[in-house]
């Protein structure tokens, strides 16, 4: 397995972790997978940045790494 792929795939799980734990916002039933992170939140842009978002971006990384990987052969 490259190790694009493998960093791709291991970026996926942590983010797709990151998500879930905060789906209860959502009114869905499942969440608080890791403790409390609120201590760990900042407010970058002027409004408090949450895990969940860490969780899209990385999910996001993990498609563009994927698909570059995909486009070299």
């Amino acid at each position: 397995m490259p190790k694009r792929k493998a960093l791709a795939i291991i970026l996926i799980l942590i983010g797709v972790v990151f998500l879930v734990d905060e789906l209860w916002m959502f009114g869905l039933p499942i969440g608080h997978i890791l403790p409390d992170l609120s201590e760990f939140h900042i407010a970058p842009f002027g409004f408090q940045y949450h895990h969940w978002m860490t969780g899209i971006i990385l999910f996001i990384l993990a498609l563009v790494l994927l698909y570059t990987d995909a486009q070299k052969r």
